[in-house]
């Protein structure tokens, strides 16, 4: 797997300075390079999560406002591949943990602008695998295993309301 393009939503409620409150959801896709001689080609790659989200933020005011995030949700990982003439597609999903922080810079009074890093890491309770007209659940215990994913992303944010 490798670097990939994506594209979520986080929607906040921030009652006091120091905290938000809220729920996020993201879909981010990845490079998906298989072994040679695997023979599979036109490979895809994507994740998601999502959850409620707690935030914290480290100034109360300022230019600049860093943040540390916790997330609880779900998740999954999705693989699909061409094998000679048969598509082949992979999923995973389970409950999920994430984690991050950001340093967002204001552009004015109601935008902030700035980049963010996460780790999402999910138990696997769910693998489905199909291949031509048929999808086989496969057992958690021999196939599922954590795993997770991170991303960097930039992120803009919308405040809306009065300044706390």
């Amino acid at each position: 797997m490798g670097a990939g393009a994506g594209a979520g939503g986080t929607f906040l409620w921030r009652p006091k300075p120091y905290f938000a409150f809220g729920g996020a959801l993201d879909a981010t896709g990845f490079a998906f390079h298989p072994v040679p001689g695997s023979g599979l080609s036109q490979t895809h790659a994507s994740g998601h999560f999502y959850g409620l989200l707690a935030r914290l933020y480290l100034f109360d005011h300022g230019f600049v406002e860093p943040y540390l995030e916790l997330g609880v949700g779900a998740a999954g990982v999705s693989t699909s591949a061409r094998q000679s003439d048969a598509a082949y597609d992979e999923r995973s999903t389970g409950p999920a943990l994430r984690t991050g922080g950001g340093l967002e810079f204001y552009l004015g009074r109601h935008v902030r602008l700035g980049p963010a890093f996460d780790w999402t890491t999910f138990r696997v309770q769910h693998v489905q695998r199909c291949g031509g007209a048929r999808c086989v659940e496969l057992d958690p215990g021999a196939y599922g295993h954590g795993t997770g994913f991170s991303s960097f992303s930039v992120r803009l944010s919308l405040l809306f309301g009065e300044a706390l």
